[in-house]
């Protein structure tokens, strides 16, 4: 997560000494086939990044070399930005303070945005 974040990881995030898929270690690089690693130009999951056109067998934009920072990718962010969910008979959203609740990573998803250029996840703008 960017040193610009204000808010501590939140103690049910949990902390990983090295990447649970390539054993990365905490700030290396993650293996070429790491299913944890994301795109650096998109926030998604690297293996499944549309970057390769099958169509023109072309690249479209370079996926960068993400590093492993002991945690879930986005879990920090969901956590930042206030985004939790609990277990309850599928994933129910709830607030920070819930002893059960887990980053919400689908949210995060939908209601964020990546800046690639800062990679990391903002809030979408509101609509106006």
């Amino acid at each position: 997560m960017n040193e610009d974040s204000t808010a501590e990881p939140a103690p049910r995030i949990k902390q990983r000494a090295t990447c649970p898929d390539c054993a990365a270690a905490n700030g290396e690089p993650h293996h070429e086939q790491c299913d944890v690693a994301r795109c650096l130009w998109t926030g998604a999951q690297r293996l499944a990044c549309t970057a390769y056109d099958r169509t023109t067998r072309s690249i479209d934009h370079d996926c960068g070399q993400d590093t492993w920072t002991g945690t879930w990718p986005g879990d920090e962010y969901a956590a930042r930005l206030g985004f939790w969910c609990r277990w309850d008979n599928g994933w129910q959203p709830t607030s920070a303070d819930d002893p059960n609740a887990l980053p919400n990573l689908n949210r995060l998803y939908t209601d964020a945005t990546w800046n690639r250029e800062e990679r990391r996840w903002d809030p979408k703008p509101t609509q106006p």
